[in-house]
Protein backbone atom coordinates (compact mmCIF):
# COMPACT_ATOMS: atom_id res chain seq x y z
CA UNK A 1 0.00 0.00 0.00
CA UNK A 2 1.38 3.59 -1.18
CA UNK A 3 2.67 5.43 1.98
CA UNK A 4 0.63 9.10 1.21
CA UNK A 5 -0.17 10.67 4.17
CA UNK A 6 -3.44 12.19 4.66
CA UNK A 7 -3.18 13.81 8.13
CA UNK A 8 -5.96 15.82 9.74
CA UNK A 9 -4.38 18.13 11.56
CA UNK A 10 -6.96 20.70 12.69
CA UNK A 11 -4.92 22.89 15.10
CA UNK A 12 -7.07 24.50 17.87
CA UNK A 13 -5.75 27.87 19.07
CA UNK A 14 -5.94 28.21 22.67
CA UNK A 15 -5.45 30.43 25.59
CA UNK A 16 -1.50 31.24 26.95
CA UNK A 17 -1.09 28.63 29.52
CA UNK A 18 -1.91 25.38 30.40
CA UNK A 19 -5.06 24.98 33.20
CA UNK A 20 -6.90 22.03 34.69
CA UNK A 21 -10.22 21.95 33.88
CA UNK A 22 -12.57 21.38 36.84
CA UNK A 23 -15.73 20.32 35.67
CA UNK A 24 -17.94 20.27 38.89
CA UNK A 25 -16.15 17.92 41.14
CA UNK A 26 -13.80 16.32 38.32
CA UNK A 27 -10.44 17.36 39.66
CA UNK A 28 -9.99 15.27 42.27
CA UNK A 29 -10.95 11.18 42.86
CA UNK A 30 -14.64 10.47 44.42
CA UNK A 31 -15.00 8.20 47.11
CA UNK A 32 -16.04 4.16 45.59
CA UNK A 33 -15.75 5.20 42.12
CA UNK A 34 -12.76 4.33 39.93
CA UNK A 35 -11.43 7.31 38.29
CA UNK A 36 -10.36 7.70 34.74
CA UNK A 37 -7.89 10.73 34.18
CA UNK A 38 -8.66 11.97 30.39
CA UNK A 39 -6.61 14.74 28.66
CA UNK A 40 -7.22 16.68 25.70
CA UNK A 41 -6.53 20.32 24.24
CA UNK A 42 -9.17 22.46 22.86
CA UNK A 43 -10.37 26.04 23.00
CA UNK A 44 -11.59 27.43 26.48
CA UNK A 45 -15.07 27.75 24.64
CA UNK A 46 -15.39 23.82 24.08
CA UNK A 47 -15.56 23.23 27.83
CA UNK A 48 -19.43 23.53 27.77
CA UNK A 49 -19.27 20.60 25.23
CA UNK A 50 -17.00 18.47 27.22
CA UNK A 51 -18.76 18.97 30.25
CA UNK A 52 -22.12 17.37 28.90
CA UNK A 53 -20.25 14.94 27.53
CA UNK A 54 -18.36 13.98 31.36
CA UNK A 55 -21.45 14.77 32.74
CA UNK A 56 -23.84 12.23 30.35
CA UNK A 57 -20.99 9.74 30.78
CA UNK A 58 -21.09 9.73 34.54
CA UNK A 59 -24.65 9.50 34.66
CA UNK A 60 -24.66 6.58 32.72
CA UNK A 61 -21.66 4.68 34.03
CA UNK A 62 -22.43 5.70 37.87
CA UNK A 63 -19.60 3.89 38.89
CA UNK A 64 -16.36 5.63 37.01
CA UNK A 65 -15.63 9.40 37.66
CA UNK A 66 -14.16 10.94 35.01
CA UNK A 67 -11.10 13.52 35.73
CA UNK A 68 -10.19 16.12 32.69
CA UNK A 69 -7.04 18.02 32.12
CA UNK A 70 -6.99 20.16 29.29
CA UNK A 71 -4.10 22.36 27.96
CA UNK A 72 -3.41 24.79 25.06
CA UNK A 73 -2.39 22.89 21.73
CA UNK A 74 1.04 25.58 21.82
CA UNK A 75 2.33 23.42 24.92
CA UNK A 76 -0.19 20.31 25.17
CA UNK A 77 2.14 17.68 23.17
CA UNK A 78 5.25 19.10 25.69
CA UNK A 79 3.55 18.68 28.70
CA UNK A 80 2.11 15.54 27.45
CA UNK A 81 5.91 13.89 26.42
CA UNK A 82 6.94 14.73 30.22
CA UNK A 83 4.06 12.68 31.80
CA UNK A 84 4.56 9.91 29.38
CA UNK A 85 8.57 9.38 30.09
CA UNK A 86 7.66 10.15 33.97
CA UNK A 87 5.03 7.51 34.00
CA UNK A 88 2.25 9.94 35.09
CA UNK A 89 0.52 10.08 31.91
CA UNK A 90 -3.72 9.86 32.08
CA UNK A 91 -5.77 6.96 31.03
CA UNK A 92 -7.09 8.26 27.91
CA UNK A 93 -5.71 10.97 25.62
CA UNK A 94 -5.95 12.50 22.45
CA UNK A 95 -3.43 12.80 19.87
CA UNK A 96 -2.19 13.63 16.09
CA UNK A 97 -1.53 11.11 13.90
CA UNK A 98 1.83 12.44 13.39
CA UNK A 99 2.60 12.06 16.80
CA UNK A 100 0.78 8.44 17.51
CA UNK A 101 2.60 6.14 15.14
CA UNK A 102 5.77 7.28 17.62
CA UNK A 103 3.87 6.37 20.73
CA UNK A 104 2.78 3.09 19.69
CA UNK A 105 6.16 2.10 18.55
CA UNK A 106 7.80 3.11 21.73
CA UNK A 107 5.21 0.83 24.13
CA UNK A 108 3.17 3.83 25.30
CA UNK A 109 -0.24 3.04 23.68
CA UNK A 110 -2.93 0.31 24.86
CA UNK A 111 -3.01 -2.68 22.33
CA UNK A 112 -6.99 -2.16 21.62
CA UNK A 113 -8.15 -5.50 19.36
CA UNK A 114 -8.67 -7.63 22.26
CA UNK A 115 -10.81 -4.99 23.98
CA UNK A 116 -12.53 -4.60 20.47
CA UNK A 117 -13.21 -8.48 20.41
CA UNK A 118 -14.48 -8.71 23.61
CA UNK A 119 -16.77 -5.66 23.68
CA UNK A 120 -20.22 -7.02 22.15
CA UNK A 121 -21.49 -3.40 21.59
CA UNK A 122 -18.19 -2.67 19.00
CA UNK A 123 -18.56 -2.96 15.45
CA UNK A 124 -15.45 -2.03 13.32
CA UNK A 125 -18.37 -1.87 10.69
CA UNK A 126 -20.50 0.95 12.40
CA UNK A 127 -17.39 3.00 11.19
CA UNK A 128 -15.85 5.08 7.81
CA UNK A 129 -12.61 3.33 6.91
CA UNK A 130 -11.03 6.51 7.11
CA UNK A 131 -11.94 7.04 10.72
CA UNK A 132 -11.46 3.41 12.27
CA UNK A 133 -8.11 2.88 10.57
CA UNK A 134 -6.22 6.01 11.49
CA UNK A 135 -5.87 4.04 14.62
CA UNK A 136 -3.80 1.49 13.03
CA UNK A 137 -0.11 0.59 13.94
CA UNK A 138 1.46 -2.14 12.54
CA UNK A 139 -1.68 -3.96 11.64
CA UNK A 140 -2.84 -3.59 15.27
CA UNK A 141 -5.45 -0.63 16.50
CA UNK A 142 -4.18 1.25 18.88
CA UNK A 143 -6.34 4.25 18.69
CA UNK A 144 -9.99 5.17 17.95
CA UNK A 145 -10.87 8.01 15.14
CA UNK A 146 -12.47 10.64 17.02
CA UNK A 147 -13.09 14.71 15.80
CA UNK A 148 -13.41 12.91 12.06
CA UNK A 149 -13.10 15.89 9.34
CA UNK A 150 -11.91 16.85 5.37
CA UNK A 151 -11.05 19.44 3.34
CA UNK A 152 -13.84 21.62 1.89
CA UNK A 153 -14.15 24.75 -0.14
CA UNK A 154 -16.10 27.23 1.89
CA UNK A 155 -17.56 29.41 -0.64
CA UNK A 156 -19.44 32.96 -0.23
CA UNK A 157 -22.75 32.85 -1.94
CA UNK A 158 -22.98 36.29 -2.52
CA UNK A 159 -19.84 36.77 -4.26
CA UNK A 160 -21.17 34.35 -6.44
CA UNK A 161 -24.61 35.55 -7.33
CA UNK A 162 -23.53 39.26 -7.41
CA UNK A 163 -21.03 38.06 -10.44
CA UNK A 164 -23.44 35.44 -12.18
CA UNK A 165 -21.04 32.69 -11.58
CA UNK A 166 -21.89 29.04 -10.73
CA UNK A 167 -21.51 28.05 -7.58
CA UNK A 168 -19.07 25.71 -6.78
CA UNK A 169 -21.95 23.08 -5.48
CA UNK A 170 -23.77 23.04 -8.49
CA UNK A 171 -20.79 22.86 -10.31
CA UNK A 172 -20.01 19.32 -8.27
CA UNK A 173 -23.54 18.19 -8.67
CA UNK A 174 -22.80 18.48 -12.58
CA UNK A 175 -19.68 16.19 -11.81
CA UNK A 176 -17.79 19.28 -13.49
CA UNK A 177 -16.07 20.63 -10.56
CA UNK A 178 -11.83 20.19 -11.03
CA UNK A 179 -9.20 22.30 -10.68
CA UNK A 180 -9.39 23.99 -13.72
CA UNK A 181 -12.99 25.10 -13.53
CA UNK A 182 -11.83 26.34 -9.92
CA UNK A 183 -9.51 28.22 -11.21
CA UNK A 184 -11.73 29.54 -14.00
CA UNK A 185 -13.82 30.94 -11.54
CA UNK A 186 -11.49 32.55 -8.95
CA UNK A 187 -9.93 34.36 -12.05
CA UNK A 188 -14.12 35.31 -12.76
CA UNK A 189 -14.46 36.51 -8.82
CA UNK A 190 -10.94 38.94 -8.45
CA UNK A 191 -11.01 42.19 -8.71
CA UNK A 192 -8.48 45.01 -8.78
CA UNK A 193 -8.76 48.68 -8.19
CA UNK A 194 -7.61 51.73 -10.82
CA UNK A 195 -4.28 51.41 -9.05
CA UNK A 196 -3.68 47.92 -9.16
CA UNK A 197 -4.49 46.69 -5.88
CA UNK A 198 -6.83 43.65 -4.81
CA UNK A 199 -9.50 44.19 -3.56
CA UNK A 200 -11.28 41.06 -3.44
CA UNK A 201 -10.36 37.51 -4.05
CA UNK A 202 -11.07 34.93 -5.92
CA UNK A 203 -9.89 32.19 -3.41
CA UNK A 204 -7.24 31.11 -0.77
CA UNK A 205 -4.54 28.29 -0.33
CA UNK A 206 -3.38 27.85 2.69
CA UNK A 207 -0.06 26.13 1.62
CA UNK A 208 -0.23 23.36 4.51
CA UNK A 209 1.07 20.02 4.09
CA UNK A 210 -2.03 18.37 4.86
CA UNK A 211 -3.91 20.41 1.60
CA UNK A 212 -1.17 19.83 -0.94
CA UNK A 213 -0.51 16.39 -0.17
CA UNK A 214 -4.45 15.16 -0.75
CA UNK A 215 -3.55 17.42 -3.96
CA UNK A 216 -0.55 15.79 -5.04
CA UNK A 217 -2.38 12.22 -4.40
CA UNK A 218 -5.84 13.39 -6.54
CA UNK A 219 -3.43 14.46 -9.20
CA UNK A 220 -1.45 10.98 -9.02
CA UNK A 221 1.37 11.50 -7.36
CA UNK A 222 2.59 9.80 -3.96
CA UNK A 223 4.29 11.20 -1.05
CA UNK A 224 6.70 8.20 -0.25
CA UNK A 225 7.03 4.49 -1.99
CA UNK A 226 5.68 1.79 -0.62
CA UNK A 227 7.98 0.71 1.74
CA UNK A 228 8.70 4.26 3.26
CA UNK A 229 12.33 4.61 1.75
CA UNK A 230 12.13 6.88 -1.13
CA UNK A 231 10.88 10.34 -1.13
CA UNK A 232 8.37 10.70 -4.66
CA UNK A 233 8.03 14.66 -3.87
CA UNK A 234 10.20 15.23 -7.01
CA UNK A 235 7.84 13.51 -9.37
CA UNK A 236 6.58 15.49 -12.35
CA UNK A 237 2.67 15.37 -10.78
CA UNK A 238 3.91 16.31 -7.38
CA UNK A 239 6.16 19.24 -8.40
CA UNK A 240 3.04 20.26 -11.43
CA UNK A 241 0.42 20.08 -7.83
CA UNK A 242 2.84 22.55 -5.86
CA UNK A 243 3.86 25.15 -9.16
CA UNK A 244 0.16 25.24 -9.44
CA UNK A 245 -0.62 26.47 -5.86
CA UNK A 246 2.08 29.13 -5.93
CA UNK A 247 0.94 30.16 -9.40
CA UNK A 248 -2.70 31.07 -7.83
CA UNK A 249 -0.49 34.17 -6.04
CA UNK A 250 2.23 34.77 -8.48
CA UNK A 251 1.47 34.02 -11.81
CA UNK A 252 -2.72 34.07 -11.94
CA UNK A 253 -2.89 36.72 -8.72
CA UNK A 254 -6.35 35.22 -7.88
CA UNK A 255 -4.81 34.22 -4.30
CA UNK A 256 -3.95 36.21 -1.93
CA UNK A 257 -0.20 36.79 -0.81
CA UNK A 258 1.10 35.08 2.65
CA UNK A 259 1.35 38.59 3.89
CA UNK A 260 -2.17 39.48 2.94
CA UNK A 261 -3.76 36.44 4.41
CA UNK A 262 -1.93 37.08 7.47
CA UNK A 263 -3.13 40.12 8.16
CA UNK A 264 -6.96 39.19 8.17
CA UNK A 265 -7.61 42.28 5.26
CA UNK A 266 -8.79 38.91 2.76
CA UNK A 267 -9.79 36.21 4.98
CA UNK A 268 -13.07 34.26 4.39
CA UNK A 269 -15.14 36.12 7.66
CA UNK A 270 -14.28 39.40 5.72
CA UNK A 271 -16.33 39.12 2.57
CA UNK A 272 -13.68 39.24 0.41
CA UNK A 273 -12.62 36.05 -0.21
CA UNK A 274 -15.17 33.82 -2.73
CA UNK A 275 -13.50 30.89 -1.93
CA UNK A 276 -11.56 29.49 0.88
CA UNK A 277 -9.67 26.23 1.22
CA UNK A 278 -10.25 24.57 5.07
CA UNK A 279 -11.59 21.76 7.37
CA UNK A 280 -14.48 20.96 7.90
CA UNK A 281 -14.10 21.63 11.46
CA UNK A 282 -13.85 25.41 10.77
CA UNK A 283 -17.98 25.55 10.36
CA UNK A 284 -18.92 26.17 13.92
CA UNK A 285 -16.46 29.53 13.68
CA UNK A 286 -17.65 30.76 10.51
CA UNK A 287 -21.16 30.27 11.66
CA UNK A 288 -20.69 32.55 14.73
CA UNK A 289 -18.12 35.01 12.48
CA UNK A 290 -20.69 35.38 9.92
CA UNK A 291 -23.78 37.49 9.73
CA UNK A 292 -23.47 39.90 6.57
CA UNK A 293 -23.09 37.63 3.83
CA UNK A 294 -24.51 33.80 2.74
CA UNK A 295 -22.03 31.11 2.35
CA UNK A 296 -22.07 27.40 1.58
CA UNK A 297 -19.62 24.49 1.23
CA UNK A 298 -18.49 22.42 -1.65
CA UNK A 299 -16.14 19.20 -1.52
CA UNK A 300 -12.79 19.83 -3.00
CA UNK A 301 -12.37 20.08 -6.60
CA UNK A 302 -11.38 16.26 -9.02
CA UNK A 303 -7.88 16.04 -9.94
CA UNK A 304 -6.55 13.99 -12.64
CA UNK A 305 -6.54 10.52 -10.08
CA UNK A 306 -9.62 11.81 -8.93
CA UNK A 307 -11.55 13.19 -5.60
CA UNK A 308 -8.75 14.77 -2.88
CA UNK A 309 -11.54 14.62 0.15
CA UNK A 310 -8.22 14.92 2.95
CA UNK A 311 -10.14 12.94 5.24
CA UNK A 312 -8.42 12.57 9.15
CA UNK A 313 -9.74 12.45 12.17
CA UNK A 314 -7.44 12.35 15.66
CA UNK A 315 -6.64 9.77 17.91
CA UNK A 316 -8.16 9.04 21.20
CA UNK A 317 -5.57 6.50 22.78
CA UNK A 318 -5.32 4.66 26.16
CA UNK A 319 -1.72 4.65 28.36
CA UNK A 320 -0.40 1.29 28.04
CA UNK A 321 0.93 1.48 31.88
CA UNK A 322 -3.27 1.97 32.95
CA UNK A 323 -4.25 -0.39 35.99
CA UNK A 324 -8.12 1.10 35.06
CA UNK A 325 -8.48 -0.87 31.59
CA UNK A 326 -12.34 -1.50 31.42
CA UNK A 327 -13.05 1.58 32.82
CA UNK A 328 -11.08 3.54 30.52
CA UNK A 329 -12.29 1.34 27.27
CA UNK A 330 -16.02 2.18 28.63
CA UNK A 331 -15.00 6.25 28.15
CA UNK A 332 -13.73 5.82 24.82
CA UNK A 333 -16.17 4.27 23.26
CA UNK A 334 -18.86 6.56 24.83
CA UNK A 335 -16.69 9.43 23.26
CA UNK A 336 -16.74 7.35 20.14
CA UNK A 337 -20.71 6.28 20.33
CA UNK A 338 -23.89 7.74 18.99
CA UNK A 339 -24.77 9.96 21.80
CA UNK A 340 -21.50 11.84 22.15
CA UNK A 341 -21.36 11.83 18.04
CA UNK A 342 -24.78 13.43 17.68
CA UNK A 343 -23.71 16.05 20.39
CA UNK A 344 -20.38 16.62 18.54
CA UNK A 345 -21.52 16.04 14.50
CA UNK A 346 -25.33 17.47 14.66
CA UNK A 347 -25.61 19.51 18.05
CA UNK A 348 -22.36 21.53 17.91
CA UNK A 349 -21.29 20.65 13.99
CA UNK A 350 -17.68 20.29 15.38
CA UNK A 351 -16.77 17.80 13.65
CA UNK A 352 -17.84 14.54 10.78
CA UNK A 353 -19.85 11.63 12.01
CA UNK A 354 -17.41 8.64 12.15
CA UNK A 355 -20.28 6.21 12.57
CA UNK A 356 -22.25 5.47 9.13
CA UNK A 357 -25.54 5.36 10.59
CA UNK A 358 -25.19 9.28 12.26
CA UNK A 359 -23.78 10.35 8.44
CA UNK A 360 -26.32 9.38 6.37
CA UNK A 361 -28.83 10.42 8.87
CA UNK A 362 -31.60 13.05 7.82
CA UNK A 363 -30.49 14.58 11.06
CA UNK A 364 -27.09 15.36 10.55
CA UNK A 365 -27.54 16.19 6.44
CA UNK A 366 -30.25 18.88 7.33
CA UNK A 367 -29.30 22.20 8.12
CA UNK A 368 -30.83 24.71 9.31
CA UNK A 369 -28.18 27.46 8.86
CA UNK A 370 -24.94 27.78 7.40
CA UNK A 371 -23.70 24.99 5.60
CA UNK A 372 -26.85 23.95 4.06
CA UNK A 373 -24.76 21.52 1.63
CA UNK A 374 -24.33 19.27 4.28
CA UNK A 375 -24.08 16.17 1.31
CA UNK A 376 -20.51 17.83 0.68
CA UNK A 377 -19.36 16.63 3.90
CA UNK A 378 -19.59 12.88 3.00
CA UNK A 379 -19.07 13.52 -0.31
CA UNK A 380 -16.67 10.84 -2.20
CA UNK A 381 -16.48 9.08 0.64
CA UNK A 382 -16.80 6.14 0.01
CA UNK A 383 -14.71 6.42 -3.46
CA UNK A 384 -11.32 4.51 -4.16
CA UNK A 385 -9.48 6.16 -1.66
CA UNK A 386 -5.84 5.31 0.04
CA UNK A 387 -6.35 5.10 4.03
CA UNK A 388 -2.42 6.49 5.22
CA UNK A 389 -1.12 4.81 7.84
CA UNK A 390 0.65 6.69 9.97
CA UNK A 391 3.99 5.55 10.86
CA UNK A 392 6.75 6.73 13.06
CA UNK A 393 9.16 8.95 10.92
CA UNK A 394 5.81 11.12 9.93
CA UNK A 395 5.88 13.58 12.32
CA UNK A 396 9.93 14.22 10.87
CA UNK A 397 9.54 14.56 7.42
CA UNK A 398 6.08 16.27 7.23
CA UNK A 399 8.19 18.68 9.60
CA UNK A 400 10.87 18.31 6.74
CA UNK A 401 8.88 19.00 3.67
CA UNK A 402 6.78 21.68 5.20
CA UNK A 403 9.63 23.92 5.54
CA UNK A 404 10.55 23.77 1.82
CA UNK A 405 7.09 24.18 0.84
CA UNK A 406 7.66 27.65 2.97
CA UNK A 407 10.40 28.32 0.87
CA UNK A 408 8.25 28.01 -1.83
CA UNK A 409 5.39 29.78 -0.89
CA UNK A 410 6.85 32.67 1.32
CA UNK A 411 10.01 32.87 -0.71
CA UNK A 412 8.87 32.39 -4.28
CA UNK A 413 11.66 29.42 -4.67
CA UNK A 414 11.23 26.91 -7.64
CA UNK A 415 9.41 24.21 -6.91
CA UNK A 416 11.39 21.55 -9.17
CA UNK A 417 14.56 22.76 -7.07
CA UNK A 418 13.27 23.09 -3.65
CA UNK A 419 11.13 19.49 -4.03
CA UNK A 420 14.30 17.68 -5.87
CA UNK A 421 16.58 19.26 -2.16
CA UNK A 422 13.96 18.27 -0.11
CA UNK A 423 13.48 14.23 -1.02
CA UNK A 424 17.44 14.26 -0.43
CA UNK A 425 16.62 15.17 2.98
CA UNK A 426 13.56 13.25 3.50
CA UNK A 427 15.23 9.91 2.50
CA UNK A 428 17.86 10.60 5.07
CA UNK A 429 15.53 10.50 7.61
CA UNK A 430 13.23 7.87 6.34
CA UNK A 431 16.45 5.75 6.40
CA UNK A 432 18.16 6.86 9.51
CA UNK A 433 17.66 4.48 12.80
Amino acid sequence: MKNVLKIVIFVLLAAPVAWRLSLADTDHDVPDKTTVTYMAWGYPGHLRTERQLIDKFQELNPDIHVRFIMAPMSSYFDKLGIMLASGTAPDVFRVFPTYFAHYAKVGYLKHLDPLMAADPGYNPDDFFKQARDVGLYKGNHYALGVIFGRSLIYYNKTLFKEAGVEEPWKTFQEGRWDWDEMLTKAKTLTKYDENGRPTQFGMNFPGGTWHILSMIQSNGGEALNEDNTECLLDSPMAVETVRWTQDLVEKWRVAPTPEQATMGIFSFESGKLAMEMDSSGETPRLRDAIKDFDWDVAPMPYGAAGPSGGFGAHCLVMNAKTEKTDAAWRFMTFVTGPEAEHLLAVEERRCMPTRRALAFSEEYLSSEEPPFNMDAFIADIDEPQEIVLPDEKNLEWTTEFQAYLDQIYLGGRDPQAALEEACVRIEKILNSD
